[in-house]
């Protein structure tokens, strides 16, 4: 079947069946004999891929400090790609590749991938400031919105934007998973009677993981409007950290 190896039944077969389960798209043929006269017969067998897409974890908001994201400095300080305001992290992991052999039928001897992956282990977590969140806080009040600094508003939508909206990393994230997704190339892989099993599924495995650092790479680019810039990467203003700048 489609290069995996060809599996023949017993010779002296009576049945009119061959029943088991497909996971190989191929060409089924056989002789059958009746009273001397034997005939060939054969048939072309397609296999449907189910659908294995892998889905986004949603964009969780968690404490500052928690162990899955990063601890900000509070006030905030002008460090860091996100200008200490907010980060992000995503994890893309899985409970294990478990494969199932096909025992009986005209794809016996085959090795498949029979559920889909169980993604629960990951996650995509962001943190906001706490000053940022928090109004009233010396940071929060010297964003004065005129004077050339951001006003408040704008900048904690803004923050939040970059790091779990679109355009930011959670968008970053959601696109390089459709153009990549695990699931879908985890779906079709199989192993055939002359195929080296382990080395297929090792491979998979492995190429799973690679996929999985490729995502997350992805979702950290800095291709997205900054902080104090609008989701159409409008200027909103500076952001005004300590010590704090007056405006008359």
């Amino acid at each position: 079947m489609d290069g995996h190896g060809t599996v023949t039944a017993a010779t002296g077969t009576t049945s009119t069946t061959w029943a088991g389960t497909f996971v190989d798209s191929g060409t089924v043929s056989a002789t059958a004999t009746n009273s001397g006269r034997t005939t060939q017969i054969a048939a072309s067998i397609g296999v449907t891929p189910r659908s294995w897409v892998m889905g986004a974890y949603a964009a969780q908001q968690v404490s500052n400090g928690d162990p899955t994201v990063t601890t900000l400095r509070v006030p905030p300080v002008n460090v860091g790609s996100d200008s200490g305001l907010g980060f992000f992290h995503v994890y893309l992991a899985d409970t294990g590749l478990n494969t199932t052999a096909i025992n009986s039928g005209p794809n016996q001897g085959y090795q498949y991938i029979a559920n889909q992956l169980d993604y629960s282990l990951g996650y995509f977590h962001y943190v906001i400031n706490p000053d940022l969140m928090n109004q009233g806080s010396a940071f929060s009040q010297h964003q004065y919105g005129r004077c050339g600094w951001i006003a408040w508003s704008n900048l904690n939508t803004q923050t939040i934007r970059h790091e779990s909206g679109n355009p930011g990393h959670y968008s970053e994230y959601t696109q390089a998973l459709a153009a990549n997704n695990p699931g879908s190339y985890l779906e079709p892989i199989i192993a055939g009677p002359a195929d080296n099993a382990n080395l297929i599924f090792g491979n998979a495995r492995n190429q799973t993981t690679s996929m999985y650092s490729s995502i997350g790479t992805s979702a950290a680019q800095e291709n997205i409007p900054p902080v104090n810039y609008s989701a159409t990467n409008t200027f909103l203003g500076n952001i005004n950290y300590a010590p704090y700048a007056a405006c008359p």
